[in-house]
């Protein structure tokens, strides 16, 4: 019972990167267990204190619009300008690059459940150590 417990959890999977204007790109898989699909989303941020500021949110958006990323997952075309819109409202876009960087955290939450702050507050301390390095190169540059 635990497995199949395990297998409906979503998934999200956080990276962030520092693009070629300096900015920092905060990018998002979630995958959805109990409805087999999965969404790329993104956001930028000027620093990494405000992008992992920013991460709570639009996680907690993904969560409670699950059922709506569905839909949009399975007939693209019917739906994209409204969820585009939707994502947009949160501060997110669409990410179509195909690759997810390996040095990502990952995030497991049950469906249609609020995120538990100690849970969230491991995971947020994870992605900072993960960037923390190149973050502090670049600043000494």
């Amino acid at each position: 019972m635990a497995v199949r417990y395990f297998a409906h959890r979503n998934e999200y999977r956080c990276a962030i990167e520092r693009n070629h204007k300096g900015r920092f790109c905060v990018r998002i898989r979630a995958d959805f267990g109990r409805l087999a699909q999965s969404v790329s989303v993104y956001f930028l941020a000027s620093t990494v204190d405000r992008a992992l500021k920013e991460l709570e949110p639009a996680i907690q958006h993904l969560q409670r619009e699950e059922e709506r990323l569905w839909v949009w997952g399975t007939d693209r075309s019917a739906v994209s300008p409204v969820l585009d819109a939707s994502l947009r409202e949160a501060g997110l876009e669409q990410d179509r690059r195909t690759e997810f960087p390996r040095k990502c955290s990952l995030l497991q939450l049950s469906p249609g459940r609020p995120m538990p702050a100690h849970l969230f507050e491991q995971f947020i301390r994870g992605l900072a150590q993960s960037v923390a390095p190149a973050h502090l190169a670049a600043a000494g540059d």
